[in-house]
Order: C-alpha cells, then structure tokens, then sequence
C-alpha cells in the first residue's frame, strides 16, 4: 500500500470519528522493507475539536491500526483551542511549533479564529529557582570539597569513594 494512501485513510479516519475543526501532521516515522508487508508507519497528529476525548482517541487510533492489518499507528493528541490558548500556557511553545500552515492536513472550514499566543516575560515557576539555588549551593560546597580534600580526613571518606 502506497504510504500517501495510508496517510489519507488515517486523517479520513479521524474526520470520521472525531469531526475535528482541524488536524495538523507535526511528525511521522516509516519504516522501509523490500517486503511490502512489513512496511510500517507512525503518523503524530494533533486534532483540534470539541468532545475528544482518551476514549475517542484510544478507540480511533485503535480502528486505524485494525483497519492497516497494523501497518499504520497514529498518536493523537486532542485539544479544544480554548485550551490551547488559555491552559495550556507552559506548552504554548510546543504547540506554536505544531501549528503551522506547512502541517496542516485538514481543516472544517477556513474561518477558524486564530490563538492569540501569550509569552511570558518572568518565570511563572518561582519554586524551581529556590530549587536551582539550593542545588548551585550543594554542587558548589561539593566541588570546594572535592578540591581540598585531605587523605588523613575521616570526614571525606564519602566523599573520596564518590570521586573514585
């Protein structure tokens, strides 16, 4: 089966299933054989709709594996753009990669709104620069450690066997 082929049943299985507003290909992985048989292909879709959920996803991406005779998997992940846009803030980057024209494979109509992608100007995540401060500390009394360590010195004999 011609692998073009096997990429238009596998999105027209998810327009099927899914009724998603738009479907981006952001990743695909085959595999080649001189044995048709044993060619297999990964496709990594991103479906932008309402109502999908893991059961919908978990039940689609099993049809479209049933259907190939396990020639095709997809991986999809499912979002509403509501989320995209308002929950998904520290993954904003990740899918402002995916979302491109060059990677959209379908879409319900063209008059989709646009996410309005926010970047942040601080760190959101005060905890892990205490984190990164106490771990530069500990890594610094460390090396200090490591570099005046004595023979003779009961107390570095931890230490010792860890440089070792």
């Amino acid at each position: 089966m011609d692998r073009g082929v096997r990429l238009e049943k596998a999105i027209a299985s998810r327009v099927k299933h899914l009724s998603p507003e738009e479907i981006y290909l952001f990743h695909k992985k085959e595999s080649y054989s001189p044995n048709e048989a044993e060619q297999k292909a990964v496709y990594y879709f991103l479906v932008i709709g309402d109502r999908i959920g893991n059961a919908t996803i978990c039940d689609t991406q099993q049809s479209v594996y049933d259907q190939s005779d396990g020639q095709v998997n997809v991986v999809i992940l499912g979002h509403r753009r509501f989320s995209i846009q308002d929950r998904l803030y520290a993954s904003q980057d990740f899918m402002q990669k995916i979302m491109i024209p060059e990677n959209l494979v379908y879409a319900s109509h063209q008059y989709h709104p646009q996410i309005h992608w926010q970047h942040s100007t601080f760190n959101d995540y005060g905890d892990l620069s205490l984190y990164y401060k106490r771990m530069a500390k500990t890594v610094n009394h460390y090396l200090t450690a490591r570099t005046t360590s004595q023979e003779e010195n009961d107390e570095m004999f931890l230490l010792r066997s860890l440089m070792r």
